[in-house]
């Protein structure tokens, strides 16, 4: 049997400058996204169906900086709720550099924020090009704004993280080894290209 959970987490992000449909947010954990959508013209987001448990959430819009929400406990039959339109996610406008390369086709490649507590989170993540095997990621240079999650009426404090323009690389290719990059700081309208090998 294959259990069916109405459990998940809500929310909002700015309705002027996010509900775009370029906004997502995710549940995810130990860097491993769960669940992942896109707000509506409202701004409300619905993570749905989830197992209870804690999760990560991490909301990414291009030019934004990356906000997360750590230990966000999900409790059987109950969607949490992370804030409310009056406390939506609006995070600062943020420069962004590039991240791009190629790699054997087939590769997933995902781009993760690493956090001074806790485990990386995935800001991006796609196949490479069927032909090409190239890849390409616009990312913001801000470091990731993180708040602890605090039960309604309580509100989310969020505070820069020390990882401003830090990333990792992750390459997966069915049947090899993944493989883990450390990138170098990534600066402003600079780009840093990786071509992705597995031995």
């Amino acid at each position: 049997m294959i259990p069916r959970y109405i459990s998940g987490v809500a929310g909002f992000v700015d309705a002027l400058t996010l509900a775009n449909g370029n906004t997502s947010v995710s549940v995810q954990q130990g860097g491993a996204v769960i669940k992942v959508t896109t707000p509506d013209t409202s701004g409300k987001f619905l993570l749905q169906p989830v197992a209870p448990g804690s999760y990560t959430l991490v909301m990414t819009a291009p030019g934004r900086s990356t906000a997360v929400v750590t230990n966000v406990a999900v409790a059987t039959e109950t969607v949490t709720s992370v804030n409310t339109a009056v406390t939506s996610f609006n995070p600062p406008v943020s420069l962004s550099g590039t991240v791009n390369g190629t790699a054997p086709v087939d590769t997933l490649v995902r781009m993760l924020q690493p956090l001074t507590a806790g485990p990386a989170v995935e800001v991006a993540g796609k196949f490479v090009d069927g032909t090409t095997g190239s890849y390409s990621y616009p990312l913001v240079v801000n470091a990731p704004l993180v708040a602890p999650y605090v039960a309604a009426p309580g509100v989310l404090v969020f505070a820069p993280d020390t990882a401003a323009g830090k990333y990792i690389l992750s390459a997966s290719l069915t049947g090899k080894t993944d493989q883990t990059v450390v990138l170098g700081t990534l600066a402003a309208g600079a780009t840093i290209t990786k071509t992705i090998t597995f031995p």
